[in-house]
């Protein structure tokens, strides 16, 4: 018997269970199982399980036959390619099993989830009784949901317990308070508090494109950002004051002498300000950083004045994870390839690696890590630019919110009524699907490959192998060469297959993400981080000589702080339609299109509310984008000579999208008609609606340490 997370296999007879309950799996899906828990943290290799699957001269298109089998087992397991909790994709090489494997009657590990029924629940003591028990009554009036990790028996300490709050809305960036009593997070837009000991959930008036909110010491105040400023607003309600003028949001935190630690700045470094409001002030140098480091974000004073922990990176939200001392000593690096950093006061450094978080011991007085890094809360949701979304109190009282269990989506033909048919016939973990433009294949991103679906013929082909392809295939015009995203940068690849690839390389830490052609193909429009402003849309000219298409020297063709995103060229190569967060809120603009002279003056705003992601439809009298919610929306769009008016922007289609991130999940039709777009296989997406909350994990991690002879 083997046993991971909330799963039990016996292979002797080929059984699994899930909670008790017993699942369906397929033979095949069983033995690529039962090669990657025998041999947990290992790489097994794809031409392992070749052999293993397909031996000896059996004929069989493996790559694409493997990739189902592995999705197949990931949908089962309710797995992500790209946020694992069980199976981890190594590129070019195969796969690894990355979850602990109980291989006896031992008790669970707190990563796993067995669901119980509430009167199970050991209550809590010590102050948290009261809340606790108003959360247990309330399973009956309005749903919440408990669950619960048991603890070894030889322990007496307090169990770890689970509550998932329904927030009745897409919520995030969730912060809690320093008794770790109240919330405050972001819902629709503008900040929201709920006490753990009442079902309400109050809107704080004033707080309108909030975002990385964060409580003062006492829970009196919460420091937020929205429109370019750092303000702060009483817990209470109340009016909301500005601090100090904020061009950049990377987080910030009240600490105990008073002063707020931000990340804030257009130089990219922390900056200290009075919490009463004043002057920012350098906080931190990137003096001595690594060349490809442009940013400290999300700091979190530690307790007592020790230091100060924060991310160093790129403008993305991965990084490593530094402590600054007191005094302006040089920082230390913790813990690389890490987005989120949070103290415990028992005297652990939470962490997240992708979707997990770890927990490793700290020693306060040395500042550095005492012990190995252990995973303690799975499928946790994570942020391209803001991170892991997690937070912790002094208490030790943890919220996260959860990502979505699942990368399973549907390829699909969609129109404004709603679902049409599937355009591919099984799902997978595909991302940004690409039609070409005469509509006659389409390009999708799957297991870190491109695949080429011919829509006349129903084949599909697989144009890359271990290029690590990151997203977002372009066509160019007359559909010979697709340009999509690796890890060494923009690359260009022939569509038939033939020829060599062509990498217009980035540098260190800087990623740029092509999105469209003009229609002449003379020039690929893209964004990319920039040291001093975030993101910048760029064009670059496009030389095609003896059948190579290779990209030249970019151009600048907006440059501003905040995140520019998504440069979409018209169809008559006039205009770029473009995503911008420059008022505090993503919105959609258009600007004249004019890479090689200076622009045009105007700029018109076309869709509010966090729209994003533009696609011209190709009489270019549209633009289509999703909404924050993942719905497939539209507006008018109207040329008067030089200028253009929008109309205004309207639901195109009742279905909602699969939400994938900030990849693409829909493209146009040539016709203009239907969209092809990933949908979830599944309707529901029980994570929505909910933060979980932990209690007693301080706890926890004393007893592992007690029980380890660490103490």
């Amino acid at each position: 018997m083997m046993r991971f997370g909330p799963y039990e296999v016996d292979f002797s007879i080929a059984e699994v269970r899930k909670s008790g309950v017993r699942l369906r799996v397929p033979e095949q899906q069983l033995r690529v199982l039962q090669a990657l828990v025998d041999r947990p943290g290992e790489l097994i290799t794809r031409d392992e399980l070749r052999q293993l699957l397909w031996p000896g001269d059996t004929f069989v298109a493996f790559d694409h036959s493997l990739n189902v089998a592995v999705t197949k087992l990931r949908q089962l397991l309710n797995d992500s390619a790209d946020r694992p909790l069980y199976i981890e994709t190594i590129a070019r090489k195969g796969y690894r099993f990355i979850a602990p494997v109980i291989k006896s009657e031992a008790e669970r590990s707190p990563a796993e989830e067995p669901q119980i029924a509430p009167s199970q629940i050991q209550p809590a003591r010590h102050g948290r009784a009261k809340w606790a028990w108003a959360g247990a009554s309330a399973v009956v009036c309005i749903g919440l949901a408990w669950t619960i990790w048991p603890t070894p028996s030889a322990d007496s300490g307090r169990r770890i317990v689970a509550l998932d709050l329904d927030v009745g809305t897409e919520v995030s960036q969730a912060a809690i308070s320093t008794d770790g009593d109240t919330l405050v997070f972001v819902e629709s837009g503008q900040l929201a508090v709920r006490k753990l000991d009442q079902t309400r959930i109050t809107p704080l008036a004033g707080t309108e494109g909030a975002s990385s909110p964060f409580f003062s010491p006492d829970g009196r105040w919460v420091g937020y950002f929205a429109a370019h400023q750092l303000r702060k607003v009483p817990i209470d309600g109340g009016e909301s004051l500005v601090l100090c003028q904020a061009p950049f949001d990377r987080g910030g935190k009240w600490t105990e002498s008073g002063e707020i630690i931000a990340s804030l700045s257009t130089s990219g470094e922390l900056s200290s300000i009075p919490a009463s409001g004043g002057e920012a002030r350098p906080f931190s140098t990137l003096r001595g950083e690594a060349a490809e480091v442009t940013v400290h974000r999300s700091p979190v004073a530690l307790p007592g004045g020790k230091g100060t922990l924060f991310v160093s990176g790129t403008g993305v939200a991965n990084g490593s994870i530094r402590v600054l001392l007191p005094g302006g000593a040089t920082a230390k690096t913790l813990v690389q390839n890490s987005s989120t950093a949070r103290y415990l006061a028992s005297g652990y450094l939470l962490f997240n690696r992708g979707a997990t978080v770890f927990a490793a011991p700290i020693d306060l007085d040395r500042l550095e890590l005492t012990g190995a890094a252990s995973p303690v809360i799975a499928g946790v949701a994570v942020d391209h630019f803001r991170g892991a979304d997690f937070n912790v109190s002094a208490a030790g009282t943890v919220v996260y919110r959860r990502s979505a269990s699942l990368s399973n989506y549907a390829v699909t033909w969609l129109d404004s009524s709603g679902v049409k048919d599937r355009v591919i016939a099984e799902t997978g973990p595909y991302t940004s699907p690409r039609l070409s433009p005469d509509g006659m294949r389409l390009a999708v991103v799957s297991e870190d490959e491109i695949w080429i679906y011919d829509l006349v013929r129903k084949r599909m082909t697989q144009l890359t192998s271990g290029l690590e392809v990151e997203c977002c295939p372009v066509w160019t015009p007359n559909g010979e060469y697709i340009a999509f995203v690796t890890k060494k940068g923009i690359t260009v690849a022939r569509s038939d297959g033939t020829g060599t690839m062509e990498v217009m390389a980035s540098a260190p830490g800087i990623s740029a993400v092509p999105w469209s052609f003009s229609p002449d193909g003379a020039w690929l429009a893209f964004h990319r981080n920039e040291p001093q402003t975030s993101y910048d849309l760029w064009a670059a000219p496009v030389n095609l000589t003896g059948g190579t298409l290779r990209l030249g020297r970019p151009q600048p063709l907006l440059t501003q702080p905040g995140v520019q995103a998504a440069p979409t060229i018209s169809p008559d190569g006039k205009w770029l339609a473009y995503g911008s967060n420059e008022s505090g809120n993503l919105q959609l603009y258009v600007i004249p299109f004019s890479p090689q002279t200076p622009p045009r003056d105007g700029k018109w705003l076309v869709a509010m509310d966090g729209a994003r992601s533009p696609r011209w439809s190709h009489d270019g009298r549209e633009i289509f984008f999703r909404s924050p919610d993942d719905h497939l929306m539209s507006v008018s769009i109207t040329v008067e000579g030089n200028s253009l008016r929008a109309g205004t922007p309207r639901q195109w289609s009742p279905k909602r999208l699969a939400a994938i991130g900030i990849q693409p999940n829909f493209d146009i039709a040539p016709d203009g008609k239907r969209v092809v777009a990933l949908l979830d296989v599944e309707d529901s997406r029980p994570d929505e609606t909910h933060l979980r909350v932990l209690l007693n994990l301080n706890d926890d991690l004393r007893r592992r340490r007690l029980m380890s002879g660490n103490e």
